[in-house]
């Protein structure tokens, strides 16, 4: 293992920068015998508090990039694991370059340190870097730590976190309920584990019904492939798999241990885009178990700090100055939300830490009544409280964000809208069709009156012509041959010829039913299925376009394609055709502004991005 530690260097800036690049670039070999083809390809960097600025990191990742060029699969030159830039008066610019870099270190990477820079997030190519960035990290499997603390990241930032984020694959954690050896399986691993499992399955209904004791034996554990529950309750790591086996089936943001946001002046904007992702964050404990260990020293120790000093679970958020109460209030609701979502024990687990201890802090009731105290309450009943409180607080803020800020603060609310805008103009076309005459509106029918006509005056007749005929005396004629055409001389009527033929045939064998050969060939489907057919290939709306044609073209129209799911698209332009929404609207005319906004945006389902 190579550590580079450029800590107690005099050089700065852009020579230090110079100088990390040259030793990167010494550990390309010249030739396949000399001494750089045998080092250790396993690299940590460590350039923190040297002020290395952009023009330094700029040339360190000008290094890192052409020594992870150089990798062949014969021999592996790099595998850069920490990467330390603390200090170091790193802008959003810097980002840029660090997104070039991240895609080739993405099966390398375990602790990124980026904190107590200048990373703040308040232009459009500030937000097009920070983007940028967040998405190189999409395909990190081992990532264990990424430190953004002490960074005034800004509003913004926290919301296109919030989307980088929801547009990540969930991460696929393998349960005992959803296993099966002979059901299908998403890979190989999982087939697997669920070979593993099935010992696991079988004491579990021993234990259930009491056959069982608590204390197990481990050898016996390892024996049947049964896996030891953590605090939480949540099933570990088998040890028969490695770590790297593991990180394959989890990537990008969702699968990192732990996301450090301290001291980033968070506010209520933030906090609302932040609880989104606390709430369906996993814990730490089932993350670290999918990827490799931190080796015993300053990372250990660091990563052992968050759990005995933060209160915070994996997303450390706190201290930070800039939270009211309204937004420490729904990131400690989030908070609850995942631990009975994501981890859930038992009841008492499910019931936040001031009522459990006795506290007389009652849920806003969400149904008419008195809603029954929460040590009472059933474990569904619990989460379904704690969700309700949580989306009752977050209504608040965004109530507040859209009053303060405006709905164009938000990329997804302002596309949204102007979505809706275009929208209103898609009506279905209708037939026209005569209007329908009420029977109060029926006068009774009056025959026309028609005047009297007076009888034509008689004329005289006129005088008949006489005709004269004239006949032609032809002398008797006869044929050389009698009948020469063969014809009956007295045919019979052709009826009862007919019923003739028909008595002979009933006499003679059965009549044999007639196939018809067009019915043979070709058979015709039936009008109903005709028309269920062309209902799903043509629309009454314009072109004959169907609704999720019409919402795509909408969604890039405004530009909305990559921040709306479909569902929401297909959610906005329903809304908008739908004529009764402005009764509605009309109806809330006296709320505020945002209020009305609001109330908009949640019959739209497009109050956030939504997490897959």
């Amino acid at each position: 293992m190579g550590r580079l530690n450029y800590t107690n260097r005099k050089s700065e800036g852009l020579k230090l920068g110079q100088v990390c690049a040259k030793d990167l670039l010494k550990r390309i070999p010249p030739a396949s015998g000399s001494k750089a083809a045998f080092r250790d390809p396993v690299v940590e960097l460590d350039v923190s508090s040297r002020c290395l600025t952009d023009d330094g990191l700029k040339e360190l990742a000008r290094g890192l990039l052409e020594t992870y060029e150089a990798n062949n699969p014969d021999h592996v030159i790099i595998r850069l694991e920490e990467l330390n830039l603390r200090d170091n008066q790193l802008t959003p610019a810097s980002l840029e370059e660090l997104a070039l870099v991240f895609p080739h270190a993405c099966r390398d990477l375990r602790d990124l340190d980026l904190s107590g820079n200048n990373l703040c997030i308040n232009s459009r190519r500030h937000e097009d870097a920070w983007e940028a960035f967040l998405r190189s990290l999409s395909q990190s499997c081992v990532l264990r730590r990424i430190d953004l603390g002490g960074n005034h990241l800004g509003a913004k930032a926290f919301e296109i976190l919030l989307k980088v984020y929801s547009q990540e694959s969930p991460i696929d954690f393998v349960l005992p309920s959803h296993l099966s050896p002979t059901g299908p399986s998403k890979s190989p691993l999982s087939k697997a584990l669920a070979e593993q499992m099935s010992g696991v399955e079988a004491s579990t209904r021993e234990m259930s019904i009491g056959s069982r004791s608590d204390t197990t034996d481990p050898d016996e554990d390892a024996r049947v492939g049964r896996t030891r529950t953590s605090k939480n309750g949540v099933f570990s790591s088998f040890s028969s798999f490695s770590p790297a086996e593991l990180a394959d089936e989890s990537r990008g943001l969702r699968s990192v241990p732990y996301i450090i946001i301290c001291n980033t002046s968070m506010d209520e904007t933030s906090a609302l885009y932040m609880s989104y992702i606390l709430a369906n964050h996993h814990l730490p404990d089932r993350l670290l178990a999918r990827v490799p260990p931190a080796k015993a020293g300053s990372s250990a120790q660091q990563l052992a700090s968050y759990e005995l000093e933060s209160p915070c679970r994996g997303v450390v958020y706190l201290p930070n100055s800039g939270l009211g109460n309204a937004a420490s209030k729904v990131m400690t609701l989030a908070e609850d939300a995942r631990s009975n979502l994501l981890a859930p024990t038992s009841v008492a687990a499910a019931i936040p830490q001031q009522d459990r201890q006795g506290g007389t802090t009652q849920a806003k009731a969400t149904t008419p009544g008195h809603r029954r105290n929460r040590s009472q309450m059933t474990e569904d009943e619990a989460r379904e409280s704690i969700t309700a409180d949580l989306d009752h607080a977050r209504s608040r803020l965004q109530g507040n964000v859209i009053e303060a800020s405006g709905h164009t603060s938000n990329d997804l609310w302002r596309v949204a809208l102007r979505m809706l805008a275009l929208s209103r103009m898609l009506q279905p076309r209708t037939p026209k069709v005569p209007s329908p005459v009420l029977s109060s509106e029926v006068l009774p029918v009056i025959p026309p009156v028609t005047p009297p006509v007076a009888p034509p005056i008689s004329s005289p007749a006129p005088k008949p012509k006489l005709q004269v005929i004239r006949t032609l005396e032809i002398p008797d004629m006869t044929p050389k041959k009698p009948n020469p055409w063969g014809l009956p001389l007295a045919p019979k009527s052709t009826n009862q010829s007919i019923a003739q033929r028909r008595r002979k045939e009933s006499l003679s064998t059965p009549a044999t039913p007639r196939i018809d050969k067009v019915s043979q060939t070709r058979s015709e489907p039936p009008k109903r299925e005709r028309e269920a057919t062309a209902k799903e290939y043509r629309s009454r709306l314009p072109l004959s376009f169907a609704e999720g044609t019409w919402a795509r073209i909408l969604a890039y129209a405004v530009g909305g394609n990559s921040l709306m799911s479909r569902g929401q698209q297909l959610s906005v332009v329903r809304y908008g055709m739908d004529r009764g929404t402005l009764g509605k609207e009309r109806e809330a005319l006296g709320l505020k502004d945002a209020a009305q906004k609001w109330h908009i945006l949640a019959d739209m389902d497009c109050l956030t991005y939504e997490i897959r």
